[in-house]
């Protein structure tokens, strides 16, 4: 049997790890727009929830929605393709891939917790690279007053026309440095759990559970730097406070220490397990079923 990875393998990648992120975002965002108004405002999580709430009413904790909810499912989808084309080739090179397939395993079943570490690190770099345009055009959407402002076309125009092209990337580094080395934590936790508690019976509520406890040690892992990204991408657009990554951690060190690192951590905390047990259960699912219609090359 070919070794090789496979395309179409890779494409059930793609759909379920659309279907999977889609699902993550319609579960945690109204507590997403509250984690970055804290952040942004330096506010706590009833006042910032008092304040979306006053202002906007119960459409404000799901301003900026419509772009991210198709582009989370994008985001997620380069992430585990990604993730999973480097498992492939990682137990390509000594024939464990071939002994999975014809087993019937999983590419996870047979990697080691290194493999699926760097795999996941690996799925982080190329994800951020997607993510990081659309969380600030989302960030812009969630924060501003202005109605105009809601429409993701006046944002664009106006990132353009302050800063180029190149200003779509904004916060592309403090990305990076959220999402690479947390993204390894995040598989390697999910892999950890369903190896020591899940190993007899690995249904649905220990799928979720593995995915939500995933979530937390991710965010639990980054919440600093994702401060520091919100607060990038939240800056004015056409006279900016920060020059950059360093400069915008120096100042918020300046200001008050490391407390404004940890804002909206609680936040974070309650969001992250209902939404990344989603996001596993959706994906397992999605590629389950499309194993069972046959339309993919069966793993397990």
């Amino acid at each position: 049997m070919d070794a090789a990875p496979s395309l179409q393998d890779t494409f059930i990648e793609l759909l379920a790890g659309a279907a999977g992120g889609m699902a993550g975002l319609a579960v945690g965002y109204p507590a997403d727009t509250i984690k970055v108004h804290q952040q942004v405002r330096g506010e706590s999580l009833r006042s910032a929830t008092k304040h979306i709430w006053r202002n906007y009413g119960i459409r404000g904790f799901f301003r900026g929605m419509s772009v991210p909810l198709i582009t989370n499912g994008a985001i997620f989808a380069v992430f585990f393709s990604t993730y999973g084309a480097c498992l492939e080739y990682f137990t390509a090179q000594d024939g464990r891939l071939a002994i999975a397939l014809e087993q019937k395993l999983t590419t996870e079943d047979v990697s080691t917790y290194k493999e699926i570490f760097v795999g996941g690190c690996v799925g982080g770099f190329f994800q951020a690279l997607v993510a990081s345009p659309v969380e600030f055009l989302k960030v812009q959407m969630q924060i501003h007053k202005e109605k105009k402002a809601l429409k993701p076309n006046v944002i664009v125009r106006s990132i353009i026309a302050n800063r180029g092209y190149v200003g779509l990337g904004h916060g592309l580094g403090a990305t990076m440095w959220r999402d690479i080395h947390s993204h390894g934590l995040y598989t390697i936790c999910y892999k950890f759990y369903l190896d020591h508690i899940c190993a007899r019976d690995p249904g649905i509520p220990c799928i979720f559970m593995a995915g939500g406890i995933a979530g937390v040690l991710f965010w639990w892992s980054c919440i600093p730097m994702d401060v520091v990204k919100s607060k990038l991408q939240a800056d004015s657009i056409s006279n900016p406070i920060y020059k950059g990554t360093i400069d915008c951690t120096r100042k918020l060190y300046r200001q008050g220490g490391l407390k404004p690192f940890l804002r909206g951590y609680s936040t974070v905390v309650i969001r992250a397990f209902p939404a990344n047990g989603a996001i596993f259960l959706v994906h397992d699912s999605c590629r389950s079923l499309l194993e069972a219609c046959g339309i993919c090359r069966s793993k397990k």
